[in-house]
């Protein structure tokens, strides 16, 4: 496992979202900033086994789409949609009542997945892009989702590096 890629996921990231703001606009895309942190959420009940997604597509075509996400030299496009892949409805519509409980959702979220991972290390659970991922193949595709979306939001820059601890003199 990437101790990097852990490091930003269980620690780094939670912290970073104390910056993101309700009227926060995405640099492209459609989602609201408490969309996007519902998106994540929900991809850490995913990994946990929370919420048993359905597939979203042909096994033959998870394995395509697994080998191009988990190349790191593939960057993500930004303008990326899962359009025709993920139901509507689970990226419009909102789940809680704002974005700060909307983040608290995300950390115990992220608690739980590390938590189940701690208790079943080599366990593989489902997720409906790319099939059965094991736990580091989760880390990697949470660090990889995680920077995409926040790139988005300004709340990383291009190489990953927090802008909002920059501006203040971190």
């Amino acid at each position: 496992m990437h101790m990097e890629d852990y490091n930003f996921v269980v620690f780094q990231s939670p912290k970073l979202l104390a910056h993101l703001k309700e009227d926060t606009k995405p640099s492209w895309g459609r989602m609201s900033a408490q969309q996007m942190v519902e998106h994540l959420s929900l991809r850490f009940a995913y990994a946990s086994k929370k919420v048993i997604p359905r597939p979203f597509m042909s096994s033959e075509r998870m394995a395509f789409y697994k080998a191009k996400f988990f190349n790191r030299d593939i960057k993500i496009k930004k303008n990326f949609t899962a359009k025709g892949l993920i139901p509507d409805e689970q990226v419009s519509e909102l789940r809680f009542k704002n974005l700060k409980e909307a983040i608290a959702v995300y950390k115990k979220s992220l608690r739980e997945f590390d938590e189940f991972f701690r208790i079943n290390p080599i366990a593989l659970t489902y997720n409906p892009f790319f099939g059965y991922l094991s736990k580091e193949e989760w880390i990697y595709y949470h660090a990889r989702h995680i920077k995409h979306h926040f790139l988005q939001f300004g709340l990383i820059d291009e190489n990953g590096s927090s802008v909002s601890h920059r501006i203040q003199g971190f």
